[in-house]
């Protein structure tokens, strides 16, 4: 049994956003499931580079390495539906659109800034990506 089957070796892509040679943020392709071909989608910006398309440049480039370098079938993603509604908009603009495997998720503990929200999961196919 292989280091990843066995569960012992996390299998993470992490890659550090430069903007003018200074660090901006971080985009990651984890939870990597070579087997199912899916994986997790996952981004973070400093706030002063928010509102700039970096994020969404940023996703994009991913996605596209994940399904035609990487052969990945299935991304997957969450955000928190009104403290992160920005990152949904990231998301639903590549083509991600709710996850039928799961609802929402009360956010609780230290995620919860806004009362009510809810961890919002979608998902993207290779062939629904453009």
């Amino acid at each position: 049994m292989d280091e990843y089957q066995s569960g012992a070796a996390s299998q993470e892509m992490h890659y550090v956003l430069l903007v003018e040679g200074k660090p901006a943020g971080c985009c990651i392709l984890k939870k990597i499931d070579w087997q199912q071909r899916e994986a997790e989608l996952s981004y973070w910006l400093g706030v002063e580079y928010w509102g700039k398309g970096l994020g969404s440049r940023a996703a994009w480039l991913m996605a596209d390495a994940a399904f035609r370098i990487l052969g990945m079938r299935t991304l997957n993603a969450h955000y928190l539906k009104l403290a992160n509604a920005p990152s949904g908009k990231i998301l639903h603009k590549l083509g991600f659109t709710p996850d039928k495997r799961r609802g929402d998720l009360k956010a609780e503990g230290r995620f919860l800034r806004e009362s009510g929200d809810v961890w919002t999961f979608v998902a993207l196919e290779r062939e629904a990506f453009s």
